[in-house]
């Protein structure tokens, strides 16, 4: 059964990680908590007027672990975290969405990147607030519904350094970011690090990318982390990774709890990973010949997305599901529907709840009822990011983040005629 909910959103594209290789992880950096104490770079002679826009990152601690002239900073105790989110109705053309509700936009000029996940059966975030004039950003952990919980500034201005923040992560209490220095001049060595651990505590930097270099793929929950270098690396949320698939070509690395899921592209072989027992195949893809992407799994259900070679944008792709089971490894594939593919195919679905959510190229999202196949359509240009027992989270075209009760969603498509 498919039903239509046709509501005018206006939401942001997609973004995509970078696609670059990256050298396995350099075990000779030791993890360690980042408590930095050195003071930011002296100003120069000619001192700028203050800024009005988050001017309290002014006083942030000087983060030292990459080129000074990203001048990354955190917040030097508890009391300067920057404040909570705050929501209000959806406004212009989200406005017609009974229950909706968006981030609040006070004190700064805008958001960009964005994950969510939960923690005890609270909603977590993780983005970024936007100053444009000057041009600088706030990495916040935050409580939907709290406080915020951790932050680390960029400084420097993004359009003539390229230094950035990039979240990966959040859930159970825990997060993953990476900080890039991807500096505009010829004759520096930008960096990027991964970052994470406990949102008690201060972060750990897990591991040091060097010469402009990215891994392929990053992923991570609440217990573990890995990375796509050309083999697959796994380990502890807050400490190194090691390989534990070498010299395969691998994609769509889906990590839950203690376990994670990718694809050997080599054989066409779905496979799993655990601490106990390392790599085994799973399953073999039936169509060799056929695209999976987008994997994500919980529990007991594992989702992706299907689709022929050479599909373009506005193709056809097909939402797989399947129960999962590790022990012993087996798992039957169903086809639960198809949708018109997005340009982001390789964008993991939102699953939670028997829900699973992703973008499509109308554009619009889909949210889908795993169990049975029943299907609702929002019309909006972005994507899904978390689907909890209750609401589905979604970006926005400023880069902010709306939220909306999928009782509502499932109300107001039955009242479309």
């Amino acid at each position: 059964m498919r039903t239509s909910l046709v509501v005018a959103l206006l939401c942001a594209a997609c973004k995509s990680a970078p696609n670059e290789s990256a050298r396995p992880p350099d075990a000779s950096v030791t993890a360690r908590p980042i408590v930095s104490a050195k003071p930011a770079p002296k100003p120069s002679a000619s001192v700028a007027p203050a800024p009005t826009c988050m001017p309290e990152i002014d006083g942030w601690v000087h983060y030292a672990e990459l080129d000074a002239r990203c001048d990354f900073a955190m917040p030097p105790s508890a009391a300067a975290l920057p404040p909570p989110i705050e929501w209000e109705r959806c406004t212009g053309d989200l406005a017609g969405l009974k229950r909706c509700r968006q981030m609040r936009v006070i004190g700064f000029d805008g958001f960009d990147r964005s994950v969510a996940g939960q923690n005890r059966g609270r909603v977590q975030l993780l983005f970024e607030r936007v100053c444009h004039k000057p041009r600088r950003r706030v990495l916040v952990a935050a409580e939907a519904d709290g406080a915020v919980l951790a932050a680390m500034a960029s400084r420097a201005n993004i359009e003539t350094t390229g230094c950035h923040a990039r979240p990966v992560f959040i859930g159970g209490g825990r997060y993953l970011y990476q900080l890039v220095g991807e500096l505009t001049d010829a004759s520096a060595n930008p960096e990027a690090l991964d970052l994470g651990g406990s949102l008690r505590d201060a972060p750990v930097l897990m591991h040091r990318l060097t010469g402009g270099q990215q891994h392929e793929q990053i992923a991570a929950s609440s217990r573990s982390w890995g990375t796509l270098d050309g083999g697959v690396n796994m380990g502890p949320l807050g400490k190194h990774t090691e390989s534990v698939h070498a010299g395969a070509v691998s994609s769509n690395l889906a990590i839950f709890g203690d376990t994670a899921l990718f694809v050997d592209d080599e054989t066409a072989t779905l496979m799993a990973w655990t601490k106990a027992r390392g790599v085994f195949p799973l399953h073999k893809l039936e169509a060799p010949n056929e695209r999976v992407t987008g994997i994500a799994f919980n529990d007991d259900l594992v989702v992706w997305s299907a689709y022929p070679p050479r599909t373009k944008p506005g193709g056809e792709c097909t939402l797989v599901a399947a129960k999962l089971s590790l022990q012993p490894p087996r798992i039957i594939p169903k086809r639960v529907t198809t949708f018109s593919c997005p340009r982001d195919k390789d964008r993991p679905w939102a699953l939670g709840s028997g829900y699973a959510a992703h973008a499509t190229n109308d554009p619009s999202i889909l949210l889908v009822r795993v169990a049975d196949g029943t299907t609702w359509t929002i019309k909006t240009a972005g994507a899904p990011l978390f689907v909890s027992e209750s609401e589905l989270l979604f970006e926005l075209t400023h880069g902010g983040i709306a939220r909306m009760p999928i009782a509502a969603i499932r109300a107001a498509d039955a009242a479309v005629p």
